[in-house]
């Protein structure tokens, strides 16, 4: 090879060196046990990983085939793709390092439409399947790019395909709540109805969260056709899972089509789901409607019964109790203005500031990956693919408690970051930097970690002074690290709370401190916290 391609190379591996994820490590790893200056083949394999269009048309110039792109990764760049395609290279390829995916599912999930444009009109497999069983248009639709989800479209992707879970590009619309999707979707004759009434049922899906895309994600598939009368056994109470998210709007569409407000077929209703929530709207929406606050309801499945005033006393809600009490002496709460459009099915745009609705794990994660997409890809990219069932029963059954639904939902989300990525989370009052997120195997590791310490006597001379609603230790097996900052400092979630805390919260933990402090509520105002640090330019990751 040339002397320019060697210097080329040479920085690429350079270039190597300095990029996160397991994909650069196992390439890095292979080319310096080399005794020697990589093939031509190797060279290609690392520049399609890297994106490199220099050093991958050096590398084809100097004879290397074009299928070595394949080694280690395929590019998802225009440039690189062109050159590829342009040297001979089958379209339908597979990645060898990439858990076999497929080069469209590659562009889908980090590329552009126009990226996927130019694989198409040569000959690529617009159903190509990948990760999960994958086709481009689900992992397009997952990640919301509608740009490309109608170019996949435009070129016939078949509409009614599942992944693993028998899930379609449907119900992932709705799970994410995107109504322009939803909409192509349906244009191009999407099944509403899946057939099994399954928890990936479309409408299960969307009902879940709030906002005015979510609504109207939600009329368009109750407009298509979508069965309403779910039970338990096949995906839920849809005003129970509304009013849970504080879809307050959702929650008076619902109604206004007759769903029953008191529904519960055994398992916790709207009511109580209500409560639950950390948004009293949904409920004010209930009581309006006539929710009998006298019943004596379950509060989950099979469990005791109660009333919606004791239940939310035992959960220590005060708005929520403030509510139902007004409402027990005559006094029901006026709806919002936002409420009241709502029922008018008026759709009016609302602010995309995080609070408003980032209202569920999903939604708080898409305004992060947003912000990160566009300002910090590196960390982006060090985002881990979700956890499986089997890694989040395996974890649950090592610490001896059962995570919260929304710390479940997190990890299904993304299962931490990889190793020796930019730190995602702020730095706090606890830590002079910020945090990594942990992957659940990073998490059992340093819990294991603090456990044996305790055991050891480490903390025994020493006395915590904790938050409100936090248990007085130093450290205890209740608490599962997500975060830390590398220097013995962790960001957990606290499993086991005294009465005045709450299953789910997150609190901080310096190594050389007693003070364990409470950082947010819940998974999800943790999450909301952390968009906002990043769009305001509070936190930027390092």
């Amino acid at each position: 090879m040339a002397a320019n391609e060697q210097k080329l190379i040479s920085q690429a591996i350079k270039k190597a060196k300095k990029s996160t994820g397991w994909m650069f490590e196992d390439a890095f790893d292979t080319l310096k046990k080399l005794k020697r200056v990589p093939s031509v083949e190797e060279a290609l394999g690392l520049a399609s990983l890297l994106g490199d269009a220099k050093l991958l048309e050096a590398c084809l110039i100097a004879g290397a085939k074009p299928a070595s792109a394949a080694k280690w990764g395929l590019p998802d760049q225009c440039n690189c793709i062109k050159l590829l395609l342009e040297a001979g290279i089958d379209p339908n390829i597979r990645s060898q390092k990439q858990n076999s995916s497929g080069w469209l599912e590659i562009v889908a999930f980090r590329g552009k439409a126009k990226d996927a444009q130019l694989l198409l009109v040569n000959g690529i497999d617009v159903d190509q399947r990948g990760m999960n069983n994958e086709t481009a248009l689900i992992r397009a639709t997952k990640e919301r790019k509608s740009n490309l989800v109608k170019v996949l479209l435009q070129h016939g992707a078949d509409v009614h395909l599942t992944d693993e879970y028998g899930a379609t590009a449907l119900t992932y619309a709705g799970d994410v709540g995107d109504d322009a999707i939803t909409e192509m979707l349906l244009s191009h004759g999407a099944k509403v109805n899946l057939g099994g009434h399954t928890h990936y049922e479309p409408l299960v899906r969307a009902v879940y969260g709030k906002g005015p895309k979510r609504l109207k994600c939600v009329k368009l598939l109750v407009e298509a056709g979508a069965l309403t009368n779910f039970t338990k056994e096949n995906g839920g109470c849809l005003l129970a899972s509304a009013a849970y998210s504080g879809g307050a709007e959702t929650c008076q569409y619902l109604i206004d089509i007759g769903m029953p407000v008191d529904g519960h077929d055994g398992q916790s209703g709207p009511l109580i789901s209500s409560i639950d929530s950390d948004d009293t709207k949904s409920l004010e929406v209930l009581v309006q409607a006539g929710a009998k606050l006298d019943s004596q309801l379950p509060i989950n499945d099979n469990g005791p019964l109660t009333t919606p005033l004791e239940y939310a006393k035992l959960c220590r809600k005060r708005k929520a109790i403030n509510i139902i009490t007004a409402a027990l002496a005559g006094s029901p709460p006026s709806l919002s203005k936002t409420t009241k459009q709502s029922t008018a099915h008026k759709n009016k745009v609302f602010s995309t500031s995080p609070k408003q609705n980032a209202a569920d794990i999903s939604s708080a994660w898409i305004h992060i990956e947003a912000w990160l997409k566009d300002h910090a890809p590196e960390t982006r990219h060090s985002l881990n693919r979700k956890a499986t069932d089997k890694q989040l029963i395996k974890a649950q059954a090592t610490i001896g408690y059962k995570f919260p639904e929304e710390l479940a939902n997190y990890y299904q989300r993304h299962n931490g970051q990889k190793e020796n990525a930019p730190c995602l989370v702020p730095a706090d009052y606890a830590s002079d930097v910020g945090y990594l997120l942990l992957s659940l195997a990073q998490a059992i590791q340093e819990w294991k970690m603090c456990n044996e310490l305790t055991e050891a006597g480490e903390f025994r001379e020493r006395k915590a002074d904790v938050s409100k609603g936090i248990r007085s230790k130093i450290w205890h097996s209740g608490w599962l690290p997500i975060g830390s900052n590398g220097g013995g400092d962790y960001l957990c979630v606290d499993l086991d709370p005294t009465k005045a805390g709450k299953a789910g919260q997150v609190l901080s933990l310096n190594h050389e401190s007693q003070t364990r402090l409470l950082v947010a509520k819940s998974i999800k105002e943790w999450l909301i916290n952390i968009s906002e640090a990043l769009e305001t330019g509070d936190w930027v990751p390092e």
